[in-house]
């Protein structure tokens, strides 16, 4: 996970952070094969085999193959998952290498629902059974995730100092995301839920029971791809080393989606002894989106002495998204098909300084911007419909001491994060209840501030 100032590797991203996954090279001869078994009876088997191949060693393959029986504490949630993955490199002269990679993966297992508020208590420990699965119903079904990545890189040395690096990646993700799950108390027929003594649209009733929801939204397509091209290199300049890199990543987002069951099936309590019927399974329109974006950086690393290094970055971002609903709702007084489209652009800085207090430990500090986008509703109800808001600038400042060991990594961070706030505010009477009575805009700001160890 990549946190704090996250806008400087990834441009648009939330201050929490993101996930940064590394494939694993194909340039070491490996031989490594495991059984793992854990929880009630998950039953895990993997291997991973690599070999350098040619005269001089001048290809490389990876190949990891995983299988899991999945069988956690929690009932009745019994499922399975599997992993392929090939990758290969090729050096096709002195100064030029070729990376590829695939990966195909199947997961099939039922969906764990939370427990919630008793009212306004706060159930006791000892009264929850955590092998219980409140998604146990008759009728739920398994979630079922397929995906497939493959990405291309290409190095090229183009002097002593500097480099040109190419790549290429597309990621197709399919799902069928079934539930049945808790939330609330509501009238099946009103869909209202009763606001006195406690207001009980986000929790459960005192004595235990709930609303049951089914959510069933199957053949969910997601498709990402990305193309970037960077130069980066070594110099001096005024005594000071620098690692300069410098380029564009032009990507994609593309998620395709279709009418989905998001009903009331009945009602259920905390012990699960109750079964319900599944709801009628009238359909309800989801959201397809499109999100283009061009992202220009460059960094620079700068070896000020032995033990200091500064690091100093600058991203410009311009994105396009466009939303659309799957289907108008069949209300005939609905919002249609509610379609978005907006442009927008930032520019990000960052900043940061490392001192090394003694070997593999370090103490540093930094700053930096990330970006977020939000836009309003295309709803009868909001006055601004559609239109986006001001991009959202989060401020990010992190100081931490760092320590990577032979056996052990430590860290201790402090961290402030300031994030503008998007909100719903209702004009006049209406409340963000009628048409034409709410505003989305932003107000005020959310500020974080925190100690991780």
């Amino acid at each position: 996970m990549l946190k704090g100032i996250s806008g400087m590797q990834a441009g648009t991203s939330a201050p929490g952070g993101v996930v940064n996954l590394v494939t694993k090279q194909a340039n070491v001869s490996v031989r490594n094969a495991r059984v793992e078994v854990r929880q009630a009876g998950s039953v895990l088997g993997a291997v991973d085999i690599g070999e350098r191949l040619g005269p001089d060693g001048r290809f490389g393959l990876r190949l990891n193959a995983a299988f899991e029986h999945l069988d956690p504490q929690a009932r009745n949630t019994k499922g399975q998952r599997s992993l392929l993955a090939l990758a290969g490199e090729a050096r096709l002269g002195a100064d030029t290498l070729l990376q590829a990679e695939i990966e195909s993966s199947h997961q099939k297992q039922p969906s764990v629902t939370g427990f919630s508020l008793l009212g306004n208590t706060l159930p006791a420990a000892s009264s929850i059974d955590p092998r219980r699965n409140l998604n146990d119903q008759p009728w739920r079904q398994p979630v079922v995730l397929d995906g497939s990545t493959a990405s291309l890189r290409l190095q090229q040395r183009l002097t002593e100092r500097w480099n040109l690096v190419a790549q290429a990646m597309q990621q197709r993700l399919k799902s069928d995301d079934r539930t049945a799950f808790p939330y609330g108390v509501y009238d099946p027929k009103t869909y209202e839920c009763p606001q006195s003594p406690v207001n009980l649209c986000d929790r459960f009733a005192r004595d235990g029971s709930f609303t049951y929801w089914q959510y069933v939204s199957d053949n969910e397509r997601r498709t990402s791809t990305a193309l970037s091209l960077a130069v980066n290199g070594k110099f001096e300049h005024a005594g000071v080393q620098h690692q300069l890199e410098s380029g564009v990543l032009l990507s994609r987002y593309r998620g395709r989606f279709q009418d989905q069951v998001f009903d009331i099936a009945g009602t259920g309590n905390i012990n699960g002894s109750l079964q319900t019927p599944p709801s009628p399974g009238g359909s309800d329109a989801n959201t397809n989106r499109d999100e283009r974006s061009t992202e220009i950086f460059v960094r620079d690393a700068m070896q000020l002495a032995p033990t200091w290094q500064l690091w100093a970055g600058l991203r410009h971002t311009r994105l396009q998204r466009q939303s659309e609903r799957t289907s108008p709702a069949s209300d005939p007084a609905s919002d249609g098909l509610r379609a978005t489209d907006y442009s927008q652009s930032l520019t990000a800085p960052w900043l940061a300084l490392s001192h090394d207090i003694a070997p593999r430990t370090l103490v540093y500090t930094s700053w930096g911007q990330g970006l977020e986008s939000d836009v309003a509703p295309n709803r009868a109800r909001y006055l601004n419909s559609g239109q986006p808001l001001p991009a959202l600038k989060s401020r990010q400042f992190e100081a931490g001491l760092k320590h990577e060991g032979e056996v052990l990594d430590a860290s201790l961070v402090l961290f402030d994060i300031d994030r503008p706030l998007a909100v719903d505010v209702g004009v006049g009477t209406g409340g963000c209840g009628a048409a034409n009575t709410c505003v989305r805009r932003i107000d005020g700001s959310q500020h974080h501030r925190g100690l991780e160890a």
